[in-house]
């Protein structure tokens, strides 16, 4: 998935974005794959994937 625009993107937002105490700089690739993974799932033509039953169900 690009990731071209999604830096830009993360450091606009108008919230601090932070996880377990470490922000956007401190583990850049965590917020990077997340917000790649918000693009993929975003797309056009984007479909869920489809339903699983639990191990032992059914």
């Amino acid at each position: 998935m690009p990731t071209e625009g999604l830096d830009a993107a993360l450091r606009a937002l108008p919230v601090k974005l932070s996880t377990m105490g470490r922000d956007l700089d401190a583990d850049h690739a965590y917020f990077l794959a997340a917000a790649a993974a918000g693009r993929h799932a975003a797309r056009p033509g984007a479909t869920p994937p489809a339903a699983s039953s639990p191990p032992g169900a059914g």
